[in-house]
C-alpha cells in the first residue's frame, strides 16, 4: 500500500504540480536557513531534524513548516528528488521517506490512476553520478542572457523555454526511470540557432552553459569528415565534452556541445566523389543527436583508459549563418534547408529553430553602454587594476566606435576589435600613463585609424591626461 501511495504522489509530479498552492502554518517551526538557488543547506538541515523526530504530528509540522517557508521557490518533482537523495546517501530512512510520502499524498491525491502504478520500489538504492539536474526558471535565464546578448529579446525567450524544458524533462525521466512509472520518457529536442557572423551564437551558449553551470564544449562542424578519413571525427566533440568535466561521464551525459558552422556541410551536388565532409557528416551527426555510445580512449603516461558515454541526454545546439538560404520576407522553413543539401532526417532532429538578426548600428551603441559586457568598461576596468590609469571615454567616441565597428562587418567581434586597437597606444607604453587620467575622444580614435599603428605618436594622447 504504501508503495502504491508513493507512486500515485508521484504521478501528479510529472503533471507538474507546485508548492505554491500549498498554505499551511507553521507551528512551533524553528527558523530555517535562506533556501539558496537550488541550493542543499536547507534540504539537509529540514532532513537531519526530522530524522530525529520519532511523534508523527511533529513529524508533519515539521514539514509543513518547510514546505511554507519555500513554497515560492520549490516545486514537487526536485523536493522529491533530495528526498530520495538524502534516502540513497543514509541520511533519513525508509520508514520517514514514508511518511513524508503518505503526508503529502494525503494533501493533493484526490483519486489514484491504477494504469500508472507499479508494484515497485521508489527508493534508489545508491546515488549516481551526475544525478542532480537543476535549471533556473525560464525568466531567470531570459533576464541573464538579454543582458549580455543586446537587441534579441525573442531569440533569447526561444532559447531559455527551450533549454529549461530540456533539463526539466530530464528531470522527470530520471523520475519515471527511478521510480518504475509506466509512462514513455519525454523526448529530447535539440535546437538551431541561425544568424549572421557575429550576431551572437556562440556567445549565447557559452553564457547559457556558464549559467546551468553544465560541461560545454564547442565542436568546428566544418573540420569533420567521415570516420575513417582525414579530418575530426563527430565523435569527437564527445571527447571534448568529457575533457572538459573532468572525465566524469555522468556529467557529460548531461552536457551541452555547441555545432559550431553547421552550415558548412550541406550535402555537395555538383560532385562525383562521395561526400565524406558534407552528407556523410551529417549521417554521422544524426546518429549522434539520436542516442549512441561513444567510446572514449584517453592516453596519459602510455596507459590507456576508455570511457564509455552515452549521447541521449546531451543537448546538441547547431550554429551556422547558413548564407545560401535565398532571402525570403518570412521565416525560412524546413524546405529551404532541404533544398541547400540538408538531411530531412537531421533537420528533424533539431525541434526548434532559432533566428538572430544582423548586428545594428542600435546593437552596436547598446553594447557600448551596457555595464556587463561592454568593452569600454572592461579595458576601463583592465587599466585601471593592472595599470593604475583612469581611462575615460568622452561622448564623442561613441559615433566612430559605432560607425566603424558596423563598417568592419564581422559583427560583435569586431567592437572589440576596434575598442582594442584603440587602446593598443596606451597598452605600448604604460610607464607614461602609470597613474594618470587618460581621456579618448572622437578626433583620437580618428587619428589612430587614419596613420598606421606604427606611426602613431604619443603626441595627441598626452594631450589628453592630466
Amino acid at each position: 500500500m504504501i508503495i502504491c501511495i508513493r507512486n500515485a504522489f508521484l504521478f501528479l509530479f510529472l503533471k507538474g504540480l507546485v508548492l505554491s498552492p500549498l498554505v499551511f502554518a507553521s507551528e512551533g517551526q524553528d527558523s530555517l536557513l535562506p533556501l539558496p538557488s537550488y541550493g542543499m543547506k536547507a534540504y539537509r538541515q529540514l532532513f537531519e531534524k526530522i530524522q530525529k523526530i520519532s511523534d508523527d504530528n511533529e513529524l508533519k509540522s515539521c514539514v509543513k513548516g518547510f514546505v511554507k517557508q519555500y513554497e515560492a521557490d520549490l516545486t514537487l518533482p526536485v523536493f522529491f528528488e533530495q528526498v530520495l537523495n538524502a534516502r540513497s546517501e543514509g541520511e533519513i530512512s525508509l520508514e520517514k521517506v514514508e511518511q513524508i510520502t503518505d503526508l503529502i499524498k494525503s494533501w493533493l491525491v484526490p483519486n489514484q490512476d491504477e494504469n500508472l502504478l507499479l508494484t515497485t520500489s521508489s527508493v534508489p538504492k545508491e546515488q549516481e553520478e551526475g544525478s542532480e539536474i537543476f535549471s533556473p526558471s525560464p525568466q531567470v535565464i531570459q533576464d541573464y542572457l538579454n543582458q549580455r546578448i543586446v537587441g534579441e529579446p525573442e531569440a533569447m525567450e526561444a532559447l531559455a523555454v527551450y533549454v529549461d524544458r530540456h533539463y526539466q524533462s530530464l528531470r522527470i525521466n530520471q523520475l519515471i526511470q527511478k521510480t518504475g512509472l509506466n509512462i514513455a520518457p519525454i523526448k529530447k529536442m535539440n535546437l538551431l540557432l541561425v544568424g549572421p557572423t557575429g550576431s551572437g551564437k556562440t556567445a549565447s551558449v557559452q553564457h547559457l552553459a556558464k549559467l546551468l553551470n553544465r560541461p560545454f564544449f564547442t565542436g568546428d562542424v566544418s573540420t569533420f569528415s567521415r570516420t575513417g578519413y582525414m579530418g575530426d571525427s563527430a565523435d569527437s566533440v564527445i571527447h571534448g565534452l568529457l575533457k572538459s568535466c573532468c572525465y566524469r561521464v555522468g556529467d557529460a551525459e548531461k552536457g551541452i556541445v555547441f555545432l559550431d558552422e553547421i552550415d558548412k556541410v550541406a550535402a555537395k551536388t555538383t560532385s562525383s566523389y562521395r561526400d565524406i565532409g558534407g552528407s556523410d557528416v551529417q549521417s554521422e551527426l544524426l546518429k549522434l543527436m539520436e542516442g549512441k555510445e561513444v567510446i572514449v580512449r584517453v592516453k596519459n603516461l602510455g596507459d590507456e583508459k576508455m570511457y564509455t558515454v552515452n549521447t541521449q541526454n546531451i543537448l546538441f545546439i547547431g550554429g551556422g549563418s547558413f548564407s545560401e538560404l535565398p532571402p525570403k520576407k518570412g521565416p525560412h522553413t524546413i524546405s529551404d534547408f532541404i533544398n541547400i543539401g540538408f538531411k530531412p532526417e537531421l533537420l528533424g532532429r533539431f525541434g526548434e529553430m532559432i533566428f538572430l538578426s544582423p548586428l545594428t548600428k542600435e546593437k552596436i551603441l547598446q553594447i557600448l553602454n551596457s555595464p556587463i559586457i561592454s568593452p569600454l568598461q572592461q579595458n576601463k576596468i583592465l587599466l585601471k587594476l593592472g595599470y593604475k590609469i583612469q581611462l575615460q571615454f568622452d561622448e564623442s567616441c561613441y559615433p566612430a566606435i559605432v560607425e566603424k565597428s558596423f563598417n568592419l562587418g564581422t559583427g560583435v567581434r569586431g567592437i572589440y576589435t576596434i575598442v582594442d586597437r584603440i587602446i593598443q597606444p596606451i597598452l605600448s607604453d604604460t610607464e607614461t600613463y602609470k597613474g594618470k587620467t587618460v581621456t579618448i575622444d572622437g578626433s583620437m580614435i580618428e587619428k589612430v585609424f587614419k596613420d598606421s599603428l606604427k606611426d602613431v605618436t604619443k603626441e595627441p594622447w598626452e594631450s589628453m591626461y592630466s
